[in-house]
């Protein structure tokens, strides 16, 4: 996890137990890469690791006050580009293992005809101010003007503290001499999902009965249909289905996406009335589960996956015996 603070600071935390915090004013204006270097417990070999991140470091722009601005009646033009590496038109889960929301776009204050003086994001309304300016050639493109070479913005929010449900960011767009800020009515909202525990199924029983169940699509590919073997490239995985208690009369309690061996967890409770329909009772409509996974997480190459469905009294857990192999490329 990599953030700027309002003091000024570089602060860069990895979840295997370091961390190093960097006055900024000690690295030069410009992109910064940043390796690290890990030496042997012996001290006697070292290694260098691949830039884990870009900084661009701009000295000559302080950070005001975000209580003493004035709010601008007028609107100006912005976009958010990418969250987490996905497009923010796609963005609607975070899993806790990625520990950062790591948003960049593009802004320009319209009326003053010049690039913007940064956005301030809201976070369930704690506010954050962006940390860089990023060189946005095709914004020049577009606009004409070499004035809004660096109209690109980068902000890297901490997650860890977050409660597992919905949440929402919203924004703001300072004016070019940051003496206010243009409102915005563009809301993201996404889930925030921890990871599920190892041992989450260690005091369940493994019925060995079957239930009823579907698998309905991985990114729009309908699974019953496809005759190939599944191939992915997209920057995120999109699973959808259903999965009841049938024993029970009920709704599972939960539904687990077991891939090479890893769960996650779906969100489940999605109104289905075709499921309701299907089994010719109305207490299933809310039987559906949803899940995004990003493709980082689960990596390149061949996969397998399957469901485990937790009893409606989550006393028991049904496993599917059919394997999905999928790829990604």
């Amino acid at each position: 996890m990599t953030e700027v603070n309002r003091k000024g600071n570089t602060h860069i935390q990895d979840t295997n137990g370091w961390e190093v915090l960097i006055p900024t004013k000690l690295l030069s204006n410009g992109l910064q890469k940043i390796n690290v270097l890990a030496v042997s417990k012996e001290n006697t070999e070292y290694a260098i690791s691949d830039s884990i991140t870009t900084l661009n470091i701009i000295k000559s722009w302080p950070f005001p006050d975000i209580m003493e601005l004035s709010h601008l009646n007028d609107s100006t033009d912005y976009i958010v580009d990418n969250i987490n590496g996905i497009s923010a038109s796609e963005f609607n889960s975070l899993h806790d293992c990625n520990h950062y929301l790591n948003l960049s776009g593009w802004a320009i204050d319209k009326m003053r005809h010049d690039i913007s003086g940064g956005i301030i994001v809201s976070l369930d309304g704690k506010e954050y101010q962006s940390q860089f300016r990023l060189e946005r050639e095709d914004i020049v493109n577009v606009f004409n003007s070499e004035r809004f070479k660096y109209a690109g913005w980068g902000i890297t929010i901490p997650s860890d503290n977050l409660e597992e449900g919905r949440h929402e960011l919203s924004f703001k767009v300072l004016n070019n001499k940051q003496q206010g800020y243009y409102t915005s009515s563009k809301k993201i909202s996404f889930q925030y999902i921890k990871d599920v525990p190892v041992n989450i199924l260690k005091d369940m029983i493994l019925s060995d009965k079957k239930t009823q169940y579907s698998l309905d699509e991985i990114n729009g590919v309908i699974i019953n249909k496809s005759k190939r073997l599944l191939q992915f490239s997209a920057s995120q995985m999109m699973i959808t289905g259903w999965a009841v208690d049938i024993f029970a009369r009920k709704p599972a309690s939960m539904v687990l996406i077991e891939i090479d061996g890893r769960l996650f967890k779906s969100l489940y409770g999605k109104i289905r009335p075709d499921v309701s329909k299907y089994l010719k009772n109305t207490i299933y409509q809310y039987s559906g589960w949803t899940i995004s996974i990003p493709s980082a997480i689960i990596g390149k190459g061949y996969h397998r996956l399957r469901l485990k469905i937790v009893s409606n009294d989550k006393m028991s857990y049904f496993t599917t015996e059919k394997e999905i192999i999928f790829k990604v490329i």
